[in-house]
């Protein structure tokens, strides 16, 4: 059994990331993956994680916290993030939620021990159009272009990524998905008439402010009904305001903000109201994501009133499953929450194959388990290119074994002025039996990282000054050098395979796990997972697909 690591700031229990994170977590471990969840830091309280989700072990780093670590929390979140690296295990799928910065990091440093996947579910504007912000958000891509896989939440946020350069066959869509089995077996409990709104009270995000307008309008023809808004302010002046707002249409007495509960609360809030609504603007953030709430209120079976922004009208139908309203219109959102109370009956049946909808498309276990098989799909790859004919791993053959091993003495003997003095017989003689007489000219002064194979090796080349990665596979006959008389030479990535007569030359990087077909001439990068063949070498695919 492989194990699936995700690693996380904190829990926060109820938050639309915590939920996915754990669907996410209970769908792989119910494909037979171990689960470990890593949590950093702790609340003030230093309350354990609520999770008992079979298969899945929770590891909480600042339980080893010292006096000095519980009191300052930017100790803990460093001392446990430098942790972190040693707990990998070679083999680990490492699972990347959100894309923050520390996370990548995080991911890059055990990119030779796991395989390093994220997902990213909102678009990069969210943190702002500062120039701070987009150098780090340049930062972020960078550093996405060396993971072996990305997973976004929509088909727009995929051709984001692709125009910031990310190869198009390594970006995955995973759709929004939710655990419907939370809301089996719920029955109402109260006979009160409202309308829900759930998830982080502001006015970009989810339009609140238009929601409270489209129901001052409602409200004149059913006062009977309430509007409750479930959660937390995003700042500290957002629910003052809307309560403002609220004040000045009259209907403040019908505004209810419940400020956030818990997380087990929240499926019998959503099950007991008449009718749930989203009215998201059409902002980028709208029109590049997808509400994980959504998923929620379609799963109660409740009538749903959403703006048809972005691409929730590729999931949702108007008056089939769900109801569609304008996007900053509080006149046509009202006029369909007018319609779902007027004909309920009818509504509710809308809302009957709306939950059908979330139990299909929407499934944790179906999204999951899509997740995983691009992962796996990507080990069936590494498996099939590192193994030949009954299994064995191929190690290159008998002359490239010695020739790696005597290249290891020779170039122990480099590392500083004293031992290439005194080793001085023991690299010229490698250089003439191995370069002068067998024609294998692999400099003593070559960087060249562990698990390096050599096949055959007569009329290899390589510049004294090339980088060589690890696990790296080296053919005969193939030269990699500088382009020009003291120019760079290549720098060569981890888990590489170079072919038989090829031609790799100039500063250029060879990205990780590519193949560079036999007879190709390299002279420009080559992206990570890619195979290129040809004068001169092209990318003809990816080596994360099948």
């Amino acid at each position: 059994m492989s194990r699936v690591i995700f690693l996380n700031r904190r829990h926060c229990p109820g938050e639309a990331w915590t939920n996915r994170v754990l669907a996410y977590a209970k769908g792989f471990a119910e494909a037979g993956e171990e689960v470990v969840l890593y949590y950093i830091i702790t609340d003030k309280q230093r309350t354990k994680p609520d999770i008992n989700i079979p298969g899945v072990k929770v590891v909480n780093l600042w339980e080893s916290d010292g006096i000095i670590a519980r009191r300052f929390k930017i100790v803990s979140f460093l001392k446990n993030l430098l942790r972190f690296p040693r707990l990998v295990k070679k083999g680990d799928k490492f699972f990347v939620y959100g894309g923050y910065e520390y996370q990548l990091r995080m991911a890059l440093k055990v990119k030779e021990k796991a395989k390093v996947f994220c997902e990213i579910t909102e678009h990069p504007q969210i943190f702002g159009q500062s120039k701070s912000a987009q150098r780090a958000n340049d930062r972020k891509i960078k550093m996405l272009k060396q993971l072996d896989g990305l997973f976004v939440i929509s088909k727009s946020l995929k051709q984001y990524y692709i125009e910031q350069g990310i190869p198009e066959e390594r970006i995955h869509v995973i759709n929004m998905f939710v655990d419907t089995n939370r809301f089996f077996g719920l029955e109402k409990k109260t006979s009160e008439k409202y309308i829900g709104y759930c998830g982080a009270v502001s006015y970009n995000k989810d339009g609140v402010d238009c929601l409270i307008k489209a129901f001052s309008i409602f409200h004149k023809s059913h006062s009977d009904y309430k509007l409750r808004i479930i959660g937390k302010g995003i700042t500290a002046n957002v629910i003052p305001e809307l309560r403002e707002l609220a004040s000045s249409l009259g209907v403040q007495n019908s505004v209810v903000f419940t400020g956030p509960i818990p997380p087990e609360q929240m499926p019998q809030q959503l099950f007991d109201a008449s009718i749930l609504a989203l009215a998201r603007p059409d902002s980028v953030q709208a029109q590049n994501g997808f509400p994980t709430k959504l998923g929620e209120y379609l799963a109660t079976g409740n009538p749903v009133v959403v703006t048809s922004v972005g691409e929730i009208p590729l999931f949702l139908k108007d008056d089939e499953n769900a109801f569609l309203a304008k996007p900053g219109n509080p006149e046509d959102f009202a006029s369909r929450l007018n319609w779902v109370a007027d004909n309920y009956e009818e509504a509710v049946q809308v809302g009957q194959r709306g939950k059908a909808l979330s139990e299909d498309a929407f499934n944790y276990s179906v999204q999951s388990e899509k997740a995983l098989r691009v992962i796996d799909d990507y080990y069936k790859y590494l498996r099939d290119k590192m193994l030949i004919g009954g299994g064995k791993k191929y190690r290159g053959n008998f002359k490239g074994f010695v020739t790696i091993v005597c290249y290891r003495i020779a170039h122990f003997f480099t590392r500083n002025r004293i031992l290439y003095i005194l080793g001085s017989p023991v690299w010229l003689l490698y250089r003439f039996v191995f370069r002068w007489i067998m024609g294998i000219d692999i400099p003593e002064r070559v960087s060249i990282g562990k698990g390096c194979q050599i096949c055959h090796g007569v009329g290899l080349i390589v510049h004294p000054r090339t980088k060589i990665g690890h696990d790296v596979k080296l053919h005969q006959n193939t030269t990699i050098g500088s382009a020009t008389t003291g120019g760079r030479p290549p720098v060569i990535g981890n888990n590489v395979v170079i072919g038989a007569n090829c031609v790799v030359i100039g500063e250029i990087k060879v990205g990780d796990n590519s193949v560079i077909g036999a007879g190709s001439v390299v002279v420009k990068d080559v992206p990570a997972n890619a195979i290129v063949v040809g004068n001169p070498a092209k990318v003809i695919k990816y080596t994360n697909q099948q």
